[in-house]
């Protein structure tokens, strides 16, 4: 907050390399030891620390292990000066490409979902659309995903606890870019009209999720007019990296759908490792 910082919002990619450079570059001094932290209730949520002689520098590097939430670090010393105000615009791991079509809800108020299109939401609530099963009910359940508004709040839409078996250090795959990990969440969607003809377009929407949106998702279907009947999987969305608070929109007719022509009855969204969506969107 104290450089204009705005809450949810991240660094650029050049805010985040210089970050980066720092720390394999910088020689770094032990200031604080691995610490345990108290959760944050009035009477438990303040950590204060003294130092009798400690030499900080310019720069503060603060790990968390293995992840979590820290609300405030504050650092009493020399004056730092004069501080200018800068604008940090929201970090976008994905845009528009030939994977998707990424929209940022910032950018606009008529979001693709918003704007007319030839095709049935075959997903939503209001044609019978149902929230089948899922993993993980920590904040929300599946059937928020197939509302037609746009989401309202973080609390609209589904969003699961951190994973329990995350590891400390995320590693990501050299090729993929994408943690190399299988650990994910998921959530069972039973679309109201069946997809008899195929999908025709996906949306996978990340609005009021800024700071705990997936780092990826993947969408399969299946289809399966019996309910009790054992549910084959086929990929619809391979594994793909999202980004904060935007309609990610995958077409058919851009080659941006795996299994395009095939008949679905329901799809399964992946979450990795986990994090939250707002809307799921599947038009044929």
């Amino acid at each position: 907050m104290l450089h204009g910082g705005v809450q949810g919002t991240g660094h650029t990619p050049e805010e985040v390399k210089e970050a980066l450079d720092a720390v394999q570059t910088v020689s770094w001094s032990p200031l604080l030891p691995t610490t345990s932290l108290l959760p944050g209730y009035e009477n438990t949520r303040m950590h204060r620390v003294s130092f009798e002689q400690a030499k900080l520098g310019t720069l503060v590097k603060v790990n968390y292990f293995p992840d979590g939430g820290v609300a405030r670090l504050k650092l009493w010393g020399n004056s730092l000066g004069v501080v200018q105000p800068g604008t940090q615009p929201l970090y976008m791991p994905i845009v528009t490409g030939p994977v998707c079509t990424v929209v940022k809800h910032s950018s606009t108020d008529k979001p693709p979902s918003r704007i007319p299109y030839e095709y049935d939401e075959v997903s939503s609530l209001e044609l019978g659309g149902t929230g089948v099963a899922c993993s993980n009910k920590h904040y929300g359940e599946p059937w928020l995903l197939l509302q037609p508004t746009l989401g309202k709040d973080m609390g609209d839409g589904w969003e699961t606890a951190r994973h329990p078996s995350r590891p400390g250090v995320l590693i990501k795959d050299k090729n993929t870019h994408l943690i190399d990990s299988p650990l994910l969440d998921w959530a069972v969607l039973k679309l109201g009209k069946f997809a008899t003809h195929g999908v025709q377009r996906i949306i996978l929407d990340t609005k009021h999720f800024r700071g705990n949106y997936p780092e990826s998702v993947s969408l399969e279907g299946c289809y399966c007019a019996n309910e009790e009947d054992e549910k084959e999987w086929f990929p619809l969305v391979q594994r793909t990296r999202m980004s904060p608070d935007a309609e990610h929109v995958f077409d058919r007719s851009k080659d941006q759908i795996s299994n395009a022509l095939r008949p679905v009855t329901h799809v399964r969204l992946s979450l990795f490792p986990d994090g939250g969506v707002s809307r799921v969107r599947v038009y044929a």
